[in-house]
């Protein structure tokens, strides 16, 4: 019995080590460097950016359907990212709604930094790796 305890353990041992090593980032995604990965989490980042401003906003349905457009972009951008179909266009209008957001909401100072850094790397992401 103690033979195969011994020999489980060795054999998992590899894997517990691997798995303690990887780092996961925001919504559980591995944190590697590659530009696909990359483009989700700003995506992702963005995304989450506009529903935290979103629960320190006073109760107005425009800024709250403000903020369900700018997501939706972000949410399409997502799914085109992944699918490979990327369009300056779509990036051009999720720069657009966020900039809706930006002017228009009524924003705590700190979400304003935060969604101006999102439109920035927004900005950088369509010079980069659109057509």
């Amino acid at each position: 019995m103690k033979l195969i305890s011994s020999v489980t353990a060795m054999l998992l041992l590899p894997l517990a080590v691997t798995f303690a090593q990887t780092r996961f980032t925001q919504r559980s995604l591995p944190d590697v460097t590659d530009n696909y990965q990359s483009g989700l989490r700003l995506y992702y980042k963005t995304w989450a950016d506009l529903n935290d401003a979103q629960k320190r906003v006073s109760p107005w349905a425009g800024d709250w359907y403000r903020y369900d457009v700018a997501r939706g972009q972000m949410d399409l951008l997502e799914r085109t990212w992944q699918d490979g179909s990327f369009a300056r266009d779509q990036v051009t209008q999720a720069i657009g709604d966020l900039e809706f957001v930006l002017n228009n909401n009524h924003l705590a100072p700190q979400d304003r930094k935060i969604l101006e850094g999102d439109r920035e790397q927004l900005l950088d992401l369509r010079l980069r790796y659109s057509p």
